[in-house]
């Protein structure tokens, strides 16, 4: 099949994807096409990324290690701010040992291929994210999926010897968040590795902990934790923490990590300053729970089909891609940059507006987005 002719079928799906070209950004405001607009569909919840703190963290490194890191880790890659951050990563979240990884994907295709082979049956969650989905495909290892969340359509498919379970703990298109007690009274039963990819729930749940944190779990029950750092910790790269031997294990063996160039110094050091930024305004947090259960709120009353969630993640439930495409682009024209998502991203017939909360977002945003949504679904109709 010729591509033209494929990509006609992606645009007739009303599956195309286009950028949005963001010209200047400042807090929740963003220009799009000299438009200014505000940005809710950022995963900056905490309302980082701006701060004095965090650019002044990072013009100091530049200054003293450059831009970029220049070669792997195990080459000459990995400078004392790397150190200083997976040393800080790993007390902060209460875990042995740390790597620091330049993405989350990365960091979950390097852990799911290192520890997983094709001799392994892994189960996990129909909702998980693509780059650990990638990353098990990688492993060779018998992929064993459950219905979202459903503990006793996961007890029924277990059948044999189970090596791993891995799930995210709060899934980036829904909202949720996963039922960790249980998946780790299954994984003790079957003495199944528990990895937690928790990139929407660190810095936000359980005290800043993040979702592990929230279910008041340990490390003894999860071994293994995946802490993205571009999402509450608004800088960029991953953190693979927890067991020693575990991230010993994946040090040695991830090709991710031994094959990529370093993340750059400037990062590990802005990742550091965001985080004692979180550990000393709690109010952002505070904030933020206030600016979900307004959210809920409003749109309870306005009779939008959202779904529950009490995360900063809240899906507006359309349905039709082409619909949800139309109520985007209408959206931006009213000054609100919120994108839709479809599928493959979710699946089919579940298309959606994804709001993002951050703690910069005033209760007259939301009010007046959720307003806005329902004045331009009605004239779609």
């Amino acid at each position: 099949m010729k591509q033209s002719t494929l990509l006609e079928d992606i645009k007739q799906q009303g599956l195309y994807r286009q950028h949005h070209v963001i010209s200047e950004r400042q807090h929740t405001q963003v220009k799009i096409n000299q438009k200014n607009c505000i940005n809710f569909c950022s995963n900056d919840y905490l309302s980082l990324s701006m701060l004095s703190e965090l650019k002044q963290a990072t013009i100091d490194a530049v200054n003293t290690y450059g831009v970029g890191s220049g070669a792997s880790p195990w080459m000459s890659g990995y400078s004392v701010l790397h150190q200083q951050a997976e040393q800080t990563f790993a007390e902060f979240m209460q875990r042995d040992k740390a790597i620091l990884f330049n993405s989350g994907f990365t960091a979950n295709i390097g852990l799911m291929a290192a520890l997983f082979d094709k001799t392994h049956t892994v189960a996990m969650d129909k909702f998980n994210h693509a780059s650990l989905i990638d990353g098990l495909k990688l492993s060779g290892a018998k992929h064993l999926r459950y219905r979202h969340n459903d503990m006793q359509h996961l007890r029924q498919r277990i059948n044999g010897e189970l090596k791993g379970l891995v799930t995210e703990g709060v899934f980036s298109m829904q909202g949720t968040i996963a039922d960790l007690k249980t998946l780790a009274d299954i994984s003790h039963e079957h003495q199944a590795l528990l990895i937690v990819d928790d990139a929407h729930g660190v810095g936000v749940l359980g005290g800043g902990l993040g979702t592990v944190a929230h279910c008041g779990l340990t490390q003894k029950q999860v071994p293994l934790l995946v802490c993205p750092l571009g999402k509450a910790f608004a800088a960029q790269g991953a953190v693979i923490a927890g067991q020693a031997d575990w991230v010993d294990l994946v040090l040695q063996k991830a090709r991710s990590y031994c094959y990529s160039t370093a993340i750059p110094p400037m990062l590990a050091a802005a990742s550091m300053a965001s985080l004692q930024v979180l550990q000393q305004q709690s109010w952002r947090r505070e904030k933020l729970l206030e600016l979900i259960e307004y959210f809920q709120q409003c749109a309870d009353e306005l009779q939008l089909n959202c779904l529950p969630s009490v995360t900063p993640i809240q899906s507006i439930m359309i349905g039709d891609n082409e619909i949800a495409l139309q109520l985007s682009e209408q959206l931006l024209q009213r000054g609100f940059f919120l994108k839709a998502i479809r599928p493959p991203t979710v699946p089919k017939g579940t298309a959606r507006l994804r709001v993002t909360l951050n703690t910069d977002h005033t209760p007259e945003q939301i009010k007046s987005l959720l307003q806005t949504v329902t004045h331009c679904y009605d004239s779609l109709l």
